[in-house]
Order: structure tokens, then C-alpha cells, then sequence
């Protein structure tokens, strides 16, 4: 979507600055400044002008500066993807903007309010003050917002499905950039059409409205638009296929979105990066995207929240306000009343004091009921805890005892000049140190309340095959049906169906001697299958080979009340087989 603000030569804006004789023309000029930088994609310096511009309005009581100052200033922020600070911005700029009679920024500020509901998806809200807007516009002589507006319409059908009212909208709006020779806004208008027939399927039509729009950002140097429409090529080439050709847009997109600073797009470039690498099943790549992918979603929704407690507590504001005017209204009908009150007063109050009981006791068994429900949940949040803790103080201890004692033999050995043992003993607790390490890693990304999407456990299991059968040159097939990566699993499910998958792998590469290694992972009626067999030596069951590796899948396993089968037979190779009822 489109954010209205003025542009002027970068040159000029400084050159007035520099000769500025008054304050008001420095805070008008820093704003404008910040409005150009805005318009070449240098969000930092846009947003460090804004700043500059707000600081001086305010010294100086100015409200007409402070109007223009925060409308620009919120645009900048909206371009960073931090809406909260967006529409605090807009909201202060219409306050100003109505104080100082400033039209040209109210219809401005108005509509840009609009866009950040648009872009929450709160249409109701966002139509009210884009009518609002249009209301304004009416009245005054600006085709350029007028424009906008329509621009912004056509946004706002697109997030609504309604792509033919898009077009119409988006349509308008670019014969009248055209006709006012707008680059920066025709590169906008071309990203807007694009988005819907991207949306639509229609990608050769998509591909040349997205292509127009970076042929002007290259002629215009602006690194926001570049990266938007890099980002959105890159996308529509994965989706056709073109994996070469998408991995090279999409990171240049991700270059130019970077130098922006916009969350958006950089959050948006690594998604579809790591679908081009996990197209390709380039696991290790894949999963460093999806990682910065998730890194840059949750920063997003962390401002989330805050946009949420903002609007609440706007909220409340006038909850609290339309609450003191029922008040004063109901105390004014009380005492118009009281005579006809006083007649029935006994009988109303004993029916009300039954409403009140009955409410108390209601309210009693609802309590007593959601206290139970948030005890049960604490019950099992702390099991699992709990587990966890004994893990991992289990798994500590041992270790740390089994380093104790190889470092005693290790300075027997170095006593002795046993230089071979010494080694030896270095090399073990080297990897027994290493290893203690990965579990304690493995346990906190379990229970790491960010990373409960299934699919980068996924990607995660991929990078591990990856890392650990490379250097044995095995060939894996990994298979995964969509139901397994959008199951949403406990914690203590997610840990132990990932170490027993991890433990399986250590003793392929340990002892399998394999050359191919079938990695299968379903969920098919709430029933989660999980096998893993090679090619390898096997061995033979009966003779007790049951060594740690196998009992702690054995353990795992119970521990989830899953049920697993361990098949091999000499020269036959191995599998493992865990089944799970979800």
C-alpha cells in the first residue's frame, strides 16, 4: 500500500536547511527531507530526519510542523513494518493537523490511519477512514492524494478477494500518476496490480507489472521499491520452478530490503528462500532462512502485541468515557423515577438481591472452573519441566562424573609419558563434552516456545542428515506427508520424537556401514509413523545387542506412550519403526 507524503530534490531540501533563518522553516524542511530519504528506500535517515523534525516542532510550539513532522514520521515507520508506532504517528498528526486547519495533511494522515487497519486486516476500521478521507479530498484540489486513495481502495479490495474492484481502483489511480508524471507513485500502483494478479495466478501478467515497477526504482535509486519487487519475482519464479532464478532475485531483494531496514520484506525474502532451498533439498541452507525467517516473523508479532495493547488501551479510553456519560444518564432517569421507584422498592429489592446471588454463584462455579482448567494447565506445564530437569540433570551428572574420571587416567597417563592413552583420554572428553553440549541444545530448542513449528523440526532433522551422512557419502531419501509438518505437538512429544530420530541416525552412522539410508515421516488419522531403515550390516537381536542407543529409544519412546519396533538381521540391514496415537 501507498503512504501519502511530499518529496522535493534531495539537493534543494539541504541547501534550505543550511540557510534556514527560522526554526519553523528548519522543522518544515527536516520533514521534507525525511519524506525524500522515504522516497529513495533510506528508511535510517528518514527516520532519523523525522525525529529531528518532531524534536525542534516541539521546542518551539509549532503545531503545523508537529502535524507534517509525525504524518511523515509515520510513514517511515509504516514502511519499517513497525505499525504500532505508525499509527500512534498518524493519530498525533491528525490531532495537530485539525488544530492548525491543515486539510492537506488531515486527508493525508486520515487515510494513512486507513492503511495500517487495512493491513491488519480490521476492514471495517479502515474503510471507515478511508471514506473519511475521501470525504476531505472533496473539498480541496489534490489529485495526487486523490490517487493515492484510489490506490489505497484498490489495496484494500485485494485483501478482501474482491480482484476485479482492485484493478478498477488501481487503474484510476495510475492514469492520474501518469498524467502527474509520479514515478515513485506509478512504481507503486505497478507493485499493486502485480500483487493481484499474483494472487490470482496470472504470473506472466504479474511478472511484466513487477518488472515495470523495478525498471523505475532502478531509474529512481529506490532501494525500498527495488526490494519489493525483487521479493515478489522471486517468489512468482519459485512458484514456476525456476529455482536458479529465484535464488538469485530473492537475495538481491534481501540485499536491498536490508539497507531499507523494512521487517516486512527481509521477513518475506528469507520465507521464500527457504522454500527455493528446501525445493532443492539444500537442508542446511534451508534451515539458516527458515531460522532468520521465524527471527524477523516473531519480531513482527512481538510489535503485534504491542499495536493490540495500544488499540486496547484506546479502547478503553472510551469504554471508560461511554461508561461515565451511562452513569450520568442513569442517575438523572433515577431521580426523574424515584417516586414511581419508591412504590415497588421492596419488591425490587428483593429481586435484585436474588439476581445478585444467583450472579455470585454463577460467577463462584465459573471461577471455581477456570481456576481448575489454569491448575491442570500449570500441573502439566510443570511435569514438563520437571522432566525436563531430570534430563538434563541425569544426562549432566553422568557426564560430568564420566569427564572426572577420564581426566584423572589423562594426567595418569601424562604422568607416565603415555602419550598415546593422554590422547586418547583428551579425544574422549573433547567428544563426550561435545556431545553433552548438543543434548543441552537439542532440549532447549524443544522447549523453546518459538520454534513450536513443526516444520522446522522438519528442516531441522533435515540439516542434521545433511551434516552427519555427508561425510560417509550415504544417499538419504526423506519423505514427509503435509499433516506431519502442520501438527502442532507438545513439548515433551516435539523432544523425544526428535532425540529418538537423532539417536536412530548415531547408530546408522556409528554401525550400519550403509550405503542408502529411507528416512519416512507421516501422520495419517492422528496416527504419527515414523521409520528409519538402511541398507547396512544389521544385527543379529538375540544376542543381547542392545546397547545404550537402543534402550534410550526404547525409553523415549514410553516416555510419549509410543510404541517402537526395532527390526534387523545380519547383512540385512536395520529399522525403526515409532508409532504414536495423536
Amino acid at each position: 500500500m501507498k503512504v501519502s507524503a511530499q518529496n522535493e530534490k534531495l539537493e534543494e531540501l539541504k541547501l534550505r536547511l543550511q540557510n534556514a533563518k527560522h526554526d519553523t522553516t528548519r522543522v518544515i524542511t527536516l520533514y521534507k527531507l525525511a519524506a525524500h530519504s522515504n522516497y529513495i528506500g533510506n528508511l535510517r535517515e528518514a527516520l532519523e530526519y523525522c525525529n529531528q523534525s518532531v524534536q525542534l516542532a516541539k521546542q518551539i510550539h509549532f503545531t503545523r510542523g508537529l502535524a507534517g513532522a509525525y504524518n511523515n514520521l509515520g510513514v517511515v515507520n509504516f514502511n519499517k513494518g513497525n505499525y504500532p508506532e505508525a499509527l500512534k504517528n498518524y493519530l498525533l498528526a491528525l490531532k495537530f493537523s485539525k488544530e492548525a486547519n491543515m486539510t492537506d495533511v488531515l486527508s493525508q494522515a486520515t487515510m494513512n490511519v486507513g492503511i495500517v487497519y487495512a493491513v491488519q486486516k480490521e476492514y471495517d476500521k479502515a474503510f471507515l477512514y478511508l471514506n473519511e478521507s475521501a470525504a476531505i479530498l472533496k473539498k480541496q484540489n489534490d489529485t495526487l492524494t486523490l490517487a493515492d486513495l484510489y490506490n489505497n481502495m484498490g489495496c484494500l479490495y485485494t485483501e478482501q478477494g474482491k480482484y476485479d474492484a482492485a484493478l478498477k481502483s488501481h487503474n484510476l489511480a495510475l492514469h492520474l500518476y501518469l498524467l502527474m508524471d509520479s514515478r515513485r507513485s506509478i512504481l507503486g500502483v505497478y507493485d499493486n496490480i502485480g500483487e493481484v494478479y499474483l494472487k490470482t495466478g496470472s504470473y506472466p501478467e504479474a511478472l511484466s507489472y513487477f518488472f515495470n515497477s523495478l525498471k523505475i526504482g532502478v531509474q529512481t535509486k529506490d532501494k525500498y521499491g527495488l526490494a519489493y519487487a525483487e521479493n515478489r519475482i522471486g517468489e512468482i519464479y519459485l512458484k514456476q520452478k525456476k529455482y536458479s532464478e529465484a535464488t538469485d532475485m530473492l537475495n538481491t531483494g534481501l540485499t536491498h530490503a536490508k539497507e531499507t531496514g523494512s521487517l516486512d520484506i527481509i521477513k518475506e525474502a528469507y520465507k521464500n528462500l527457504y522454500e527455493v532451498y528446501n525445493a532443492i533439498n539444500n537442508d542446511s541452507k534451508a534451515l539458516s532462512n527458515y531460522r532468520n525467517y521465524v527471527l524477523y516473523r516473531d519480531s513482527i508479532f512481538n510489535q503485534e502485541n504491542t499495536r493490540k495493547i495500544v488499540q486496547s488501551q484506546m479502547q478503553y479510553d472510551f469504554d471508560v468515557k461511554m461508561a461515565a456519560d451511562s452513569v450520568k444518564a442513569f442517575a438523572e432517569n433515577q431521580k426523574q423515577d424515584a417516586l414511581d421507584r419508591q412504590k415497588n422498592k421492596y419488591y425490587k429489592a428483593a429481586g435484585v438481591a436474588f439476581l445478585f446471588v444467583l450472579i455470585v454463584i454463577i460467577s463462584l462455579i465459573v471461577i471455581s472452573t477456570s481456576n481448575k482448567q489454569k491448575l491442570q494447565k500449570k500441573l502439566a506445564i510443570q511435569q514438563t519441566r520437571d522432566s525436563i530437569a531430570r534430563d538434563l540433570h541425569d544426562e549432566i551428572g553422568s557426564t560430568l562424573t564420566s569427564i572426572t574420571y577420564m581426566s584423572e587416567f589423562g594426567k595418569i597417563s601424562n604422568h607416565n609419558k603415555d602419550e598415546k592413552n593422554t590422547t586418547l583420554m583428551l579425544e574422549k572428553i573433547g567428544n563426550t563434552s561435545s556431545s553433552l553440549a548438543s543434548l543441552m541444545n537439542d532440549i532447549i530448542w524443544a522447549v523453546n516456545p518459538e520454534k513450536d513449528d513443526s516444520k522446522e523440526m522438519v528442516v531441522r532433522m533435515k540439516w542434521y542428515v545433511n551434516e552427519l551422512m555427508q561425510t560417509r557419502n550415504i544417499h538419504t531419501s526423506f519423505n514427509v506427508n503435509p499433516d506431519f509438518e502442520s501438527w502442532n505437538f507438545t513439548i515433551e512429544q516435539k523432544k523425544n520424537i526428535y532425540l529418538i530420530f537423532k539417536e536412530a541416525l548415531n547408530n546408522c552412522f556409528k554401525y550400519a556401514q550403509c550405503n542408502n539410508l529411507t528416512i519416512d515421516l507421516r501422520i495419517n488419522n492422528k496416527v504419527l509413523s515414523m521409520k528409519i531403515s538402511d541398507d547396512g550390516i544389521g544385527f543379529v537381536k538375540s544376542l543381547g545387542h542392545q546397547g545404550n542407543g537402543l534402550k534410550n529409544i526404547t525409553k523415549r519412546a514410553e516416555n510419549i506412550g509410543a510404541t517402537v519396533s526395532i527390526g534387523s538381521e545380519p547383512n540385512a540391514g536395520t529399522e525403526v519403526n515409532l508409532v504414536l496415537n495423536l
